[in-house]
């Protein structure tokens, strides 16, 4: 008669709550059980963490990607998605084109009632120095939004804009942002302007939303990117 594992019926684990059979200190050890969570709790390593039997990976000190919009002749774009796992976001906006000529980048912040853009709502400085001067261009003030730049992007086909900025807010401070800008004066190949800018929502919200635009007309193309920035 046959006996041993060819008469156990299959079934589905239950990895929270089922048993396994192992051999206990080597091949020839006596067979005892434990359960599937236990295992995966013993095989977590660096990085790695165990509930219920199911493994996930940790992302101490990594960037994790919240969300990335393509501006297509968009009035606005946005990522949200934004919550209080994380107080420090890294935000990229990459090769981004206005419809209409000479226009500055802006960014707003929000939350779960909407995008704030009062005309008061934000305090902001920004910085530009171009390519073919040792001059300094500066623009600073409360608006209802963080202009990036002082100088405006053309609409030129191989012109565009990019930035890289760090946003701090923990849903209690007013929401903080400081970074670079440069983009490429298409009407003069010659020129490229770039700067530092800073800025902040007058008010602690809880951020949920980055809203990237321009000071007039759509967004013709480009992308705005956010990471959340785990630091433990």
């Amino acid at each position: 008669m046959e006996t041993g594992l060819p008469l156990v019926t299959e079934d589905t684990v239950a990895v929270a709550s089922d048993y396994m059979v192992f051999l206990d200190g080597g091949a020839t050890g006596n067979a005892n059980k434990e359960s599937i969570a236990d295992f995966v709790s013993a095989i977590a390593g660096t990085n790695l963490t165990a509930s219920g039997g199911v493994l996930a990976a940790s992302s101490s000190g990594a960037l994790n990607l919240i969300g990335t919009t393509t501006a297509d002749d968009d009035s606005t774009i946005q990522v949200t998605g934004l919550s209080g796992t994380y107080n420090l976001y890294l935000v990229i906006g990459s090769r981004l084109r206005p419809a209409t000529d000479g226009q500055i980048g802006k960014i707003r912040l929000g939350d779960t009632s909407g995008i704030d853009s009062g005309g008061s709502d934000y305090g902001f400085h920004a910085g530009a120095s171009v390519s073919n001067s040792n001059s300094y261009g500066g623009n600073a003030g409360t608006s209802d939004a963080i202009k990036i730049g002082s100088a405006g992007v053309d609409n030129a086909a191989t012109s565009s804009i990019g930035f890289t900025a760090w946003l701090h807010c923990d849903g209690t401070i007013d929401p903080m942002m400081n970074g670079t800008q440069a983009f490429t004066f298409g009407d003069n190949d010659a020129l490229m302007y770039s700067g530092a800018f800073g800025g902040v929502r007058l008010a602690g919200i809880a951020v949920t939303t980055v809203e990237f635009f321009f000071g007039s007309g759509n967004v013709t193309s480009g992308t705005l990117s956010v990471w959340g920035v785990s630091t433990s």
